[in-house]
């Protein structure tokens, strides 16, 4: 996997969350909450020891605020990721006194599933709040990644790349089934060439999808590559 193309212009959501234009605006805050809110959420829950009706409303109030005017003003990419920073601000928002969202403020965002995450999590009890917060934006990041995936193969004609990749990648993940590459040409009724062809086309563009968001989540090259590293051990 390459990184030769970082110096192309894209998309930054965190540069878009400065810009007069309200759809640039909008399209950034979409992106970063949809990476960020479980994260949020969880580690809320986990830190502060709340009811989830509690963080629910903390979360809401949280993504709120940072909708104003001036948020992101306070962020130095040459400080912190921004991972850190936000989190930072998490720790400010909750430790003071705040008024419960109103109806405006309300997301669509699917709170009884992330508390169902909660409640079958098995990640080491050992990590720290900050380690947690970042594996959760990981998950994230890659959930959002998948469903572009899902999306661009379907498309595309292409969802018989990505059913393969469901079986040998997601499902076989989570059930602890080994499935070899035999096996599922078999299954599929395709040569094991062409589905090793198939994986291999998918798992690039999945990549590349990665690769887009972190462009997008970052305000420089420098952070955009520590984050790639991060991920892939570029």
């Amino acid at each position: 996997m390459s990184l030769d193309s970082t110096s192309r212009p894209s998309f930054s959501a965190l540069r878009a969350m400065r810009s007069p234009n309200e759809s640039e605006r909008t399209r950034a805050f979409e992106l970063i909450i949809a990476t960020h809110w479980r994260s949020i959420y969880k580690y809320i829950r986990r830190r502060w020891n709340k009811s989830s009706d509690d963080v629910k409303g903390l979360t809401l109030g949280f993504l709120s605020r940072m909708m104003q005017k001036g948020f992101f003003d306070r962020y130095d990419p040459a400080r912190k990721r921004f991972r850190a920073f936000l989190r930072e601000q998490v720790d400010s928002f909750v430790s003071i006194e705040h008024q419960p969202p109103s109806e405006s403020e309300l997301l669509p965002l699917d709170f009884s599933a992330a508390e169902e995450e909660l409640t079958h999590d098995l990640s080491d009890p050992n990590k720290s709040h900050a380690e947690l917060f970042d594996s959760e934006w990981v998950r994230s990041l890659f959930t959002l990644a998948i469903e572009q995936l899902h999306n661009s193969l379907e498309s595309q004609g292409k969802l018989l790349h990505f059913k393969l990749f469901q079986r040998f990648d997601l499902q076989e993940r989570s059930s602890g089934e080994t499935l070899t590459l035999e096996q599922l040409a078999q299954e599929f009724s395709l040569s094991t060439t062409e589905a090793a062809r198939c994986l291999s086309d998918t798992h690039q563009s999945l990549n590349t999808i990665v690769l887009d968001l972190l462009r997008s989540l970052t305000s420089s090259n420098n952070e955009f590559r520590q984050e790639a590293r991060t991920l892939f051990g570029l």
